[in-house]
């Protein structure tokens, strides 16, 4: 008989996060889905499975980072130590669609030197966002 597999898949990344064997001969009968307690119950012709999905918040941030999504990155993550890094790459994706000034509000909360945004804006004649 053919093993049977479930295969979970991240909304945001489109990347497999659970891969698990049911057995073989199972056929999936049903799905119920829990938001307040963030747990999923499936169940087959002969097992019960349970999935929590509680944690998957926590770290959502760095989904967002992996797609180059730094604005919704920023918007998720709510660990302040990372915050800075973050800001930086959501400066850099603002510099590079030509909004010098707001690019420049970012900078100023990221852990990038002075000394290397000082020289982006100087090597491309752009002092007067300084």
């Amino acid at each position: 008989m053919l093993e049977t597999f479930i295969n979970i898949y991240s909304k945001i990344t489109k990347r497999m996060v659970c891969n698990s064997n049911i057995g073989s001969g199972s056929a999936m009968l049903g799905l119920c889905t829990d938001n307040l307690l963030q747990n999923v119950w499936m169940h087959s012709n002969k097992k019960i499975f349970f999935l929590e999905y509680g944690h998957e918040s926590n770290n959502i941030w760095m989904d967002y980072l992996k797609i180059n999504k730094y604005k919704d990155a920023d918007k998720q993550c709510r660990d302040p130590k990372y915050k800075p890094l973050i800001a930086g790459m959501v400066a850099d994706q603002i510099f590079e669609s030509g909004n010098y000034g707001r690019s420049a509000v970012y900078y100023a909360k990221s852990n990038k030197s002075f000394e290397e945004i000082t020289l982006k804006f100087l090597n491309t004649n752009l002092h007067q966002h300084l």
